[in-house]
């Protein structure tokens, strides 16, 4: 997801009562490596003149700012939603998954990520649960061991 400081606000602001979160900048020449990009969950682009730019500091305090008009608007629920899977359990099924896309020739080894975070960002909006996790990495795991069998890769 691709938005402004205000919809990445409102859209992270009911989780932080049950969730971590980070916002991560990049160096103000360059921004963020295209592997940092890819372990974000949403990016934001803050509208700007043309010819001018913000510097980081500027662009903290907006997302700061941002975000807090977001839970103080809406005050933080009471947290009794599902929880979703700990970032390192859906991190470990992205590892696998990639690997077994490699495996197959679906995911060029070469450049992995441009058929990969397509993928990862679906899973990352969909939010996945612990159980969703396991299911998944099951499937991964099927596939990795008919793969290991020499089971037809039609």
């Amino acid at each position: 997801m691709t938005g402004t400081p205000r919809e990445l606000a409102r859209r992270l602001a009911p989780r932080l009562d049950r969730y971590r979160a980070a916002v991560v900048f990049g160096p103000e020449d360059r921004g963020l490596e295209n592997h940092e990009v890819g372990r974000c969950q949403a990016l934001v682009k803050i509208p700007a003149t043309p010819a001018g730019s913000l510097n980081l500091a500027q662009a903290v305090v907006i997302m700061a700012h941002e975000i807090f008009l977001a839970v103080t608007e809406t005050g933080l629920p009471a947290g009794d939603g599902p929880a979703l899977a700990e970032r390192g359990q859906v991190e470990a099924f992205y590892f696998d998954l990639r690997r077994i896309l490699i495996e197959v020739g679906s995911n060029d080894p070469a450049n992995p990520d441009h058929f990969f975070l397509p993928i990862r960002r679906i899973f990352d909006r969909a939010g996945l649960r612990p159980h969703e996790v396991r299911l998944w990495r099951g499937i991964v795991r099927r596939l990795n061991h008919a793969l290991s069998l020499g089971m037809p890769r039609d």
